[in-house]
C-alpha cells in the first residue's frame, strides 16, 4: 500500500510516506535506503507513488548543476512520457506549497496533497483525529530528510 502525504500548516511543510518499495519483484524495506521522499534542493523535495523505475530515473536525471526552472514541467513530462505510471508530489519550501503531478497534468499549488493508493489514504485519515492532527503516525519534517541518491 503506497502513500505519500504532505501539508503546509503554520508555514511549516511536512510530509510522511510508507517505507516499502517493490523493485524487480523484490520488496525493499527502510533498511535498503530507497526513500519515497527525496530532497533535491533546499527548496524542493519530491515524493512519488507508482513505478519505482520511473521515479528513480526521474530523480536521477533531474538537472543538478542549476535547479531546473520549472520542476513541475519536468516531472509532468516524465509522468506523461511513461503513460502516467508514476505520480509525483512536489514540495516547495519557499513559499511553502505542494504541487501534485497525476492524471497527466499538474494540479494547482495547494496546502495539502497526496499520491498513492486510496486505501492507504483512507487508513491515514482513520488515524487522524477531527482536528487534523495525526495519531500513531510519524511525521517527518522536510528539513530533517537527507538528500537522496537512489541506490539499488
Amino acid at each position: 500500500m503506497t502513500l505519500v502525504i504532505a501539508r503546509v500548516k503554520k508555514g511549516l511543510l511536512s510530509a510522511i510516506s510508507d517505507t516499502g518499495i517493490t523493485f524487480n519483484a523484490e520488496t525493499y524495506g527502510p533498511a535498503r535506503g530507497v526513500p519515497k521522499l527525496c530532497v533535491l534542493s533546499p527548496n524542493l523535495a519530491v515524493g512519488f507513488a507508482g513505478d519505482v523505475h520511473t521515479a528513480i530515473e526521474a530523480l536521477t536525471h533531474f538537472p543538478t548543476g542549476r535547479l531546473h526552472q520549472n520542476p513541475a514541467a519536468y516531472f509532468v513530462d516524465v509522468h506523461r512520457s511513461k503513460n502516467g505510471v508514476t505520480d509525483f508530489l512536489l514540495l516547495f519550501n519557499s513559499p511553502p506549497r505542494i504541487v501534485k503531478v497525476s492524471g497527466g497534468k499538474v494540479m494547482s499549488p495547494s496546502r495539502v496533497g497526496w499520491v498513492g493508493e486510496h486505501k492507504g489514504f483512507s487508513s491515514y485519515q482513520h488515524r487522524t483525529n477531527p482536528v487534523g492532527e495525526p495519531r500513531n503516525v510519524s511525521i517527518v519534517e522536510i528539513e530533517q530528510l537527507y538528500t537522496c541518491e537512489p541506490r539499488l
